[in-house]
């Protein structure tokens, strides 16, 4: 759903962006961007709940959680933890994940975005927030070109491990998209919007974005959201 042309690793080979290669029981993050026009913003609340209600029930899930960006409640996020690349590709094939893209349909104000990622740092993957902290999440998809893609990598282990070390970090990961290498996503959790800001502020962050800007391939793309109920 987002703008997902690599505006400078066009220029570069895809071959330089091998996929990454994970062991089979290696624990897999399903991220589904979801755009929907103003009038369908209740409908689809209403279907991306439902989708995770039963996806949470579903053989193989960790964890399942649906939020809509602050600031445009068309915008909404589904994050969803599996045991293995299979459990998540039978949610996806499933008849509830099915009923989401259908519902989601008539109203949908782009395609439908669904990535699968898996760990590179931070928080350990199936470690749920602490319950009653998680005020603030921001999902962030980061794009690269190929040939910096471990320049990358490597600047996003630092910055999880400086960030879960600040005030209001409740939870950092760091993520690399199982089939493109150069495309990681960051998923934060921080106790309100006060600890974020500061966080952005931090030295930690804008070193981060700087070591990054020489590299990256598309506009940073982060998203500040509320859970939904």
């Amino acid at each position: 759903m987002r703008a997902a042309g690599l505006i400078l690793s066009m220029l570069v080979p895809l071959a330089c962006a091998a996929t990454p290669t994970f062991a089979d029981d290696t624990p897999v993050f399903l991220v589904q961007y979801v755009a929907v026009t103003a009038g369908a913003t209740k409908s689809a609340a209403a279907a991306v709940q439902k989708a995770r209600a039963l996806g949470r029930k579903d053989d193989g899930n960790l964890a399942f959680e649906a939020c809509s960006e602050i600031d445009r409640a068309t915008l909404l996020e589904l994050v969803s933890l599996w045991r293995d690349q299979k459990a998540a590709d039978a949610y996806v094939a499933s008849a509830h994940a099915k009923a989401l893209r259908d519902a989601l349909e008539r109203g949908r104000a782009a395609p439908f975005d669904e990535r699968t990622f898996t760990w590179v740092a931070g928080s350990p993957p199936g470690a749920p927030p602490p319950a009653g902290k998680a005020a603030l999440h921001v999902v962030t998809h980061v794009d690269v070109v190929p040939t910096f893609k471990d320049q990358a990598a490597a600047a996003l282990k630092q910055l999880a491990g400086a960030s879960l070390k600040q005030s209001g970090a409740v939870q950092v990961q760091a993520l690399v998209q199982t089939n493109r290498a150069n495309h990681f996503q960051l998923l934060e959790t921080w106790t309100d919007r006060a600890a974020f800001e500061a966080h952005v502020a931090a030295a930690p962050t804008r070193a981060f974005r700087d070591a990054i800007q020489s590299g990256i391939g598309s506009p940073y793309d982060e998203r500040l959201c509320k859970v939904l109920p």
